[in-house]
């Protein structure tokens, strides 16, 4: 893919990746921002939250029921590639950009969790105190 200035936006973003966290974690990182890429142009497009947002301009940032849409799977997966991502960057700068990414996904990991998520109320005490457990 090209950009407007006739650069290759996809070399770009590598060079990027290597950059920021080194070559043997780059293919980490790249698939957690693919994840995430993912959610945002496809997956929202079919929600309710989007197609609010189909009659403005912008999306309904302050509206944050997105949120109900990040599955578990999301959060296990972005949490097992960021840490696959601290365990292969080598030099402490790398280590260190790497380690931050991971702590700005924590904040985003805690936004979906403390989300009230749309379920059916349990019926039996055992099934009301395994939904109190911490996901993941």
């Amino acid at each position: 893919m090209e950009s407007g200035s006739g650069q290759d936006v996809d070399a770009l973003l590598w060079e990027w990746y290597e950059r920021a966290v080194g070559p043997a974690a780059a293919h980490d990182l790249k698939a957690f921002y693919d994840l995430w890429e993912h959610f945002w142009t496809e997956r929202i497009k079919e929600s309710s939250w989007f197609a609010i947002g189909k009659e403005r301009t912008y999306l309904p940032f302050t509206d944050q029921s997105y949120l109900h849409l990040v599955t578990d799977e999301d959060i296990n997966e972005s949490k097992r590639l960021l840490a696959s991502v601290v365990a292969k960057a080598e030099t402490p700068q790398q280590k260190t950009r790497a380690r931050l990414i991971q702590r700005a996904f924590e904040y985003c990991e805690a936004s979906v969790i403390s989300y009230p998520r749309q379920t059916t109320p349990p019926r039996e005490r055992s099934a009301a105190l395994r939904m109190c457990q911490w996901p993941g």
